[in-house]
């Protein structure tokens, strides 16, 4: 999700794969490590909903769906092709969707190599500003809503932190869903 990424809410997954980035070109020095892809695997065991004359064969189906890998795919034609040879309309194992003229539906989080390393480029610099605050003791009340989240509203920190929407100045930010290539303009201007 870029609006949590751009606003440093959801680094994870990028902070992981510029580690492995780090330990490939360190092993193989000589060679260029790209991203081909940042997923989520959920570790679980989904229960599928059928109707009693549902086949075996479309249980695993709809088990296979539920366990698809959600994320952001390179867009490099190689790449698609290493991280799923089916190229059928809907891959089985990673969030990728063709439309029938064979190129990814807009549904897909597809990003190409330079967005990529923008995105890497970007995940280090909001670690080193915050690493920056931290050190200076900046760590101000700053709680968050979107459309899918509210920061506070599991927290079980609420007691300590003391943010209360009833005092002044107390307030979340509110983090608008825009289109992704805003996302992507607004990352690269912050990185200029």
């Amino acid at each position: 999700d870029l609006v949590s990424f751009y606003h440093g809410t959801q680094l994870q997954l990028v902070v992981y794969m510029n580690e492995a980035l780090r330990r490939s070109m360190s092993e193989y020095p000589d060679k260029e490590a790209v991203s081909a892809a940042m997923l989520y695997y959920h570790v679980d065991d989904p229960i599928v909903e059928g109707t009693s004359g549902i086949t075996p064969e479309a249980v695993n189906q709809k088990v296979r769906e539920a366990l698809r890998m959600k994320g952001i795919i390179n867009s490099d034609g190689d790449i698609l092709e290493a991280l799923d040879t089916s190229k059928t309309a809907k891959s089985d194992c990673v969030s990728l969707d063709y439309d029938s003229k064979g190129g990814l539906k807009a549904s897909v989080n597809a990003f190409d190599n330079e967005q990529m390393k923008l995105l890497s480029d970007y995940a280090s610099y909001c670690l080193k500003t915050m690493g920056v605050k931290i050190k200076k003791g900046e760590i101000p009340l700053n709680p968050y809503k979107s459309s899918t989240a509210d920061s506070c509203e599991y927290c079980c920190y609420k007691d300590v932190c003391g943010f209360d929407e009833k005092l002044p100045g107390h307030r979340k930010r509110d983090l608008k869903k825009e289109k992704d290539t805003d996302y992507l303009k607004l990352i690269k201007e912050k990185l200029t």
